[in-house]
């Protein structure tokens, strides 16, 4: 439709179980742009990931989103997901904030503001190899990126480190994520390593998740009250 925005998913799949559990935003098409791209999409897809859950919560698919999003922002998630779950009675686990890179280990100052979210039971995680910030309560779910697929390509003790990792994640009560699946051949690593859950394009990728339109207003409306400006606009 003709002025509206359409976003689209990637799976979440329960790997013991090859059961679809949840839907990751991947993209936000509009008519004018070709792609809206981070960090502009990333704090748009938060608000318009509310506006789909709001209006289609009951969706038994819908039990979660996950959406990327830069430490920085910790705090004003924090503010806007916990307004989000009061407002409108939405469960926190419905929604899971990633923190992607190492350096947030190394940046104390923003642990309080993800202890934020966590403390709303909203999930929270990003690459913590030595489980430090799992220790201390603030992430409970660990991304394990295709950059560590592919190292697994090139030397078979990486393989081993893997299944170590999600093993330790394990006694620490924290969830495990492989991000980038995209051949048989990595789903069959992610699923010896014992992770919890899949997403990629060989699990389903854009071609075959739904995409959910969000009216040109609700996307309007939704840009200004993050960004603060005026949204770019398209013709009817």
């Amino acid at each position: 439709m003709s002025g509206d925005l359409l976003l689209a998913f990637r799976r979440v799949v329960h790997l013991p179980t090859n059961t679809v559990v949840g839907w990751r935003v991947t993209r936000v098409d509009a008519p004018s742009e070709p792609h809206l791209r981070t960090p502009y999409f990333r704090r748009l897809a938060d608000e318009l990931t509310e506006t789909l859950l709001r209006t289609d919560g009951g969706r038994r698919s819908l039990r979660f989103m996950a959406v990327e999003a830069d430490v920085d922002e910790a705090g004003e998630l924090a503010d806007h997901l916990g307004r989000v779950v009061e407002d409108h009675g939405l469960p926190g686990p419905r929604f899971g904030m990633v923190f992607p890179g190492t350096d947030v280990v190394a940046l104390p100052e923003f642990h309080p503001q993800l202890r934020r979210l966590v403390d709303l039971d909203i999930g929270v995680g990003f690459c913590d190899p030595d489980m430090t910030l799992a220790r201390q309560a603030i992430v409970d779910r660990l991304p394990i990126t295709r950059l560590r697929l592919h190292a697994v390509h090139a030397c078979i003790r990486e393989e081993a480190r893997m299944t170590e990792l999600i093993a330790l994640a394990r006694r620490h009560g924290i969830t495990t994520t492989v991000t980038g699946i995209e051949t048989l051949d990595q789903e069959r690593i992610a699923r010896r390593a014992g992770a919890d859950m899949g997403t990629g394009d060989h699990l389903g990728g854009w071609t075959d998740v739904p995409e959910v339109e969000v009216s040109h207003a609700s996307a309007l409306d939704a840009v200004q009250r993050v960004t603060g400006r005026d949204a770019p606009t398209w013709p009817d």
